[in-house]
């Protein structure tokens, strides 16, 4: 934003420091939407020299509200971003579903002048839910390709690299780890590193359990979850990087943010067949497995890149160019100026 030239200041907390109530995940959720509601009322009011703009990114139907109110009372606009369906709707509790659907989803995204929607099954989703004269732009995933540039090449094993949720049902994690045990090269000391998910205490001892039953405790790592700033150098040093994403709600709408990482590192990735993947990356880019046969997939692709490792690479290279090309943030950049320029005419137009 800054680059092209537009005034931005970004409110809210993002740092564990920063949370004042350690320990207590609700207080501090509680002390985030009120920051974000207080600062919107510090936001200057839009004048006919210069016109204030709320970039959204909170989901929490109140916060939609409460910030819309502050808008009207300062004739602000409002854009938002999506990358995936709804929790509940992908969670598909049927009483839940139904609950947001008649007093929360038929009114929340109306407020909004601008969205910006990462998949084109995403733009058919929520189309139906905004006001007619909502300016929508689709915006794919985004990669800082600066963050894997520069990296110092750290002498370590050789390991796979996972990052993500801890969920079988979102990411595939057990069948991920069944592959591991099953490739012919555990002989090389190969090992599986797997970053994020904590929180998710249920999946993360379930997981712990495969591990021990398997006998790979000293071949897998659980890293908990990792600085971000940490993630390129661990990506970069991996020797090949997995997302075996099953087939769901989530895989149909979504479009992995790790995968571009994963391609900015040009290692080869291995992925799933769902979603948008295919629509931007090729067998010339990157592994592909079957959402149905993962483990059998993983098994294979593995194997395969291990008993031609230089020529998984070039593949690998091919992917981040591609990346680069749709994922940029200089690509990327142009698309939200679009629509900012878009809404302003359209606010002009109506004064």
């Amino acid at each position: 934003m800054v680059s092209m030239h537009f005034e931005c200041e970004v409110q809210g907390y993002r740092k564990n420091s920063e949370r004042i109530f350690k320990g207590s995940r609700i207080l501090n959720a509680i002390h985030y939407r009120f920051l974000l509601i207080s600062n919107s009322l510090k936001i200057p009011k839009s004048t006919n020299k210069q016109l204030n703009i709320i970039f959204l990114l909170n989901t929490d139907p109140l916060v939609f509200l409460l910030v819309w109110i502050v808008a009207k009372l300062k004739k602000l606009l409002i854009i938002s971003e999506r990358n995936e369906y709804p929790v509940i709707i992908r969670n598909d509790n049927s009483y839940k579903v139904l609950f947001y659907r008649l007093f929360i989803l038929w009114w929340q995204y109306k407020i909004l002048d601008g969205f910006f929607l990462m998949t084109e099954p995403l733009i058919n989703f929520y189309s139906a839910h905004v006001r007619k004269n909502c300016i929508i732009q689709l915006l794919p995933m985004t990669v800082d390709f600066n963050r894997f540039t520069n990296l110092q090449k750290i002498d370590t094993c050789k390991y796979l690299f996972y990052a993500g949720s801890l969920s079988q049902k979102k990411d595939g994690i057990i069948s991920l780890i069944r592959a591991f045990n099953d490739i012919e090269y555990n002989e090389n000391n190969l090992e599986l590193w797997i970053a994020g998910g904590v929180r998710e205490e249920e999946s993360y001892h379930h997981l712990k359990s495969l591990i021990a039953k398997l006998e790979l405790e000293k071949h897998i790592k659980l890293l908990g979850t990792i600085d971000r700033n940490k993630i390129p150098q661990l990506i970069s040093n991996a020797l090949i990087l997995v997302l075996p994403r099953p087939k769901s709600i989530q895989a149909q709408g979504g479009f992995p943010t790790k995968l571009g990482e994963y391609l900015a590192s040009g290692k080869p990735v291995i992925a799933t067949r769902v979603g948008e993947i295919p629509k931007y990356l090729n067998e010339d880019e990157v592994f592909f497995i079957s959402s149905e046969h993962i483990e059998k997939g993983l098994v294979n692709r593995i194997n395969r890149i291990l008993s031609d490792y230089d020529k998984a690479l070039i593949i690998g290279e091919k992917g981040k160019e591609k990346a680069f090309e749709y994922f940029s943030t200089t690509r990327n950049a142009e698309k939200i100026k679009i629509l900012i320029d878009k809404i302003a005419q359209k606010s002009m137009h109506y004064e």
